[in-house]
């Protein structure tokens, strides 16, 4: 969950240098636009030019209800759950919450067979 993964790198740093050490906008911006760059993306951010890359979250998740910086609640209270669409290079890959062409139960009943057939053959 990238959100896991944000909110560790957030706090992690406040560890060995204080809990000045890295803001929830500096984390963010980390995931966002320095995470684009480092994969060579003209992401991470909304402008003219740049990919046409974003998440729409839910507002009203309990997470995101903080009354303080939606990116402090995005990077210290959330998961997964508030994400409801999310659209790459202009497309949209998910929707309401699940990927869009993609059956999350026709998943999990994959791995369960997977997972049958390796038992078998240990047995």
């Amino acid at each position: 969950d990238i959100f896991s993964e944000l909110r560790l790198a957030a706090l992690i740093q406040k560890i060995p240098h204080g809990v000045a050490a890295l803001s929830p906008e500096a984390a963010f911006g980390m995931a966002t636009v320095a995470g684009a760059k480092a994969l060579g993306e003209n992401g991470g951010r909304i402008e003219v030019g740049a990919n046409a890359d974003f998440v729409v979250y839910k507002k009203d998740q309990l997470a995101l209800t903080t009354g303080g910086s939606i990116i402090s609640a995005l990077v210290y209270a959330s998961n997964s759950n508030v994400i409801d669409q999310v659209w790459i290079g202009g497309d949209q890959v998910v929707r309401n919450g699940e990927v869009v062409g993609w059956s999350t139960s026709e998943t999990v009943r994959g791995v369960e067979e997977s997972l049958a057939r390796l038992e078998a053959r240990r047995s």
